[in-house]
């Protein structure tokens, strides 16, 4: 029993070094493919490039870092390349900053590699023709990092709104008297949406193993969200605040009926 035991232990011993030693080779192997990652990833930059530091760390915990969307889809450039130059693309488009992926005006083309429904939406907007004006004298009007911040969102959290409504007030403001009630709209808007969210997360976890709760419900959610999304992203704000406000009514209903055992049906 003890030869057992003892020869079992030496075996998972075995396997969990054997497992560490092939996961640090990956991560090695990966990081030296990659010299996006291996120079932007140094802790020397905490003192000399605060700001590139940050930067790189806010997207290691990111959404687009947790689907593997790295520098290279956004800022184009050569990870496989080792100098800085050739690393970043300026080899063949030099110092012109008009020419980079992430130049203002070019940044909903290269979000919509992606998010194709979103900026098609987002197209429609007024903010994207005052982006596009020719007259530089015109304000700009709103990009997706304006209110996304680069798709920079960690993860398991949701740091939209804040920042969203800060922006908004930038332009639509009393002082400019553009449209200065519309922040205010947009954070009832956003925070509809988020109590909807929170009841359906909450609906989903504690009837999982029930059948209580309808696929129909899960299918109204889903294409309330989306309804809600492709208007808020052409800018159709009286739409947004119909939707808001049926997505949440829809979702205190189901959670009312639930708690009092009354079958869920959908219209």
């Amino acid at each position: 029993m003890k030869k057992t035991r003892k020869k079992l232990f030496l075996t998972e011993c075995v396997i969990f070094f054997a497992v560490g030693s092939f996961f640090t080779l990956t991560v090695s192997a990966g990081a030296t493919d990659n010299s996006c990652v291996d120079c932007h990833s140094k802790r020397e930059f905490i003192t000399t490039n605060k700001k590139l530091y940050t930067y790189y760390q806010r997207w290691e915990k990111s959404v687009h870092a947790h689907e593997g969307v790295t520098c290279i889809d956004c800022h184009a450039g050569d990870p496989a390349k080792a100098d800085k130059k050739s690393a970043h693309g300026l080899d063949r488009k030099g110092d012109n900053v008009t020419l980079s992926a992430v130049y203002y005006s070019r940044i909903p083309d290269v979000c919509g590699k992606c998010h194709h429904a979103i900026v098609a939406n987002y197209k429609k907007s007024k903010h994207y023709q005052y982006l596009t004006k020719d007259d530089l004298l015109e304000m700009r009007g709103a990009n997706c990092v304006t209110c996304h911040d680069m798709g920079m969102s960690v993860a398991d959290g949701n740091n939209l709104m804040p920042k969203a409504i800060a922006s908004c007030k930038i332009c639509h403001n009393y002082k400019t008297r553009n449209y200065p009630d519309i922040p205010a709209r947009i954070q009832v808007v956003l925070q509809r949406y988020a109590e909807a969210k929170r009841i359906y997360s909450n609906l989903i976890t504690q009837h999982q193993n029930d059948n209580k709760l309808p696929q129909q419900i899960k299918r109204r959610y889903a294409n309330s969200l989306v309804s809600l999304v492709d208007n808020l992203h052409a800018l159709r704000l009286d739409k947004v605040e119909t939707d808001s406000s049926r997505l949440l009514a829809a979702m205190k209903d189901v959670r009312k009926k639930l708690r009092k055992g009354i079958a869920v049906k959908c219209d």
